[in-house]
């Protein structure tokens, strides 16, 4: 008999019938909080279209990716540095950090490699100025 005391965090967050692999996806998934993501993607969507003679096309495209990766990486760092806070609420201690499903060092990692990720990106496709302003924001 196993003792749940031995089980990891993981494990004893699972759904009857839920796999190990698709619960942790999920859980890297929420950390990039992907509806507060899609509002931001809206306004990128939004703010590039505004300007007279605006028209879609692959730049568009590789603006949004590239603001996508750097959300993501921002959300993700966000959730990182607040997980003791989220700890203590009730509306937020059931987030993959506060609740022990993912590992700080895991999340810290992923927020980092997101972040460089789009800012490389956003550097290579778009412009210097792009890259920066994701950076810092």
């Amino acid at each position: 008999m196993i003792k749940e005391n031995s089980l990891n965090s993981r494990e004893r967050a699972l759904r009857p019938g839920e796999s190990i692999s698709i619960s942790i996806l999920g859980d890297y998934f929420a950390l990039t909080k992907p509806r507060l993501l899609f509002i931001v993607l809206m306004s990128t969507l939004i703010g590039y279209l505004l300007p007279a003679g605006s028209i879609i096309n692959f730049t568009l495209f590789q603006l949004i990716f590239g603001t996508a990766l750097t959300g993501a990486g921002a959300h993700v760092l966000n959730q990182w540095q607040e997980r003791s806070q989220d700890a203590r609420m009730m509306r937020t201690k059931q987030r993959p950090l506060p609740s022990g499903r993912l590992e700080p060092e895991e999340a810290l990692i992923f927020g980092i490699i997101l972040s460089i990720l789009g800012v490389s990106y956003l550097a290579l496709t778009i412009n210097l100025i792009t890259a920066v302003l994701g950076a810092l924001t």
